[in-house]
């Protein structure tokens, strides 16, 4: 119900939300508009008043954004809206390696992909605890086992 028209996505965004289900673009259809740096304009063709929304440019790291000040508190309408979409991916299984050897050890987060990529599991999304004690990857549930 709180749902609004975006203006403006980078490439980033869009290719992520069209990764987890907007139906509008497939992910790599946007690789030749990166490369070459075009401008995709998406468009509702049941509302051609509607302006719809530019894709362009790339996302700014963390770290760069804030060196320009460009984060502030969203809530004030201060800022960037940082969120651009929600989306839940159906069938997917977590899987977490834990324990003191995982603590500070970047070998051990190598293995455990390595293993993954060994194994050809296809790895969604991967988290680490602020702790460093465990790492946890999302796969398709039929991988995850």
């Amino acid at each position: 119900p709180e749902a609004f028209p975006i203006a403006s996505l980078k490439y980033d965004e869009a290719m992520e939300l069209a990764y987890f289900g907007a139906q509008v673009l497939h992910p790599s259809a946007m690789i030749p508009c990166i490369d070459d740096s075009i401008p995709v304009y998406v468009r509702n063709i049941f509302n051609p008043a509607f302006e719809g929304t530019v894709i362009q440019g790339r996302c700014q790291s963390l770290k760069e954004s804030n060196t320009l000040g460009r984060i502030r508190n969203w809530r004030s309408k201060g800022g960037e809206i940082p969120i651009k979409g929600i989306t839940s991916v159906d069938k997917i299984a977590l899987v977490t390696l834990e324990g003191a050897s995982v603590i500070g050890g970047a070998s051990a987060a190598e293995r455990f992909m390595g293993a993954m990529a060994d194994a050809a599991i296809n790895v969604l999304i991967i988290t680490q605890a602020s702790s460093e004690s465990s790492i946890t990857v999302a796969v398709p549930e039929n991988e995850g086992e």
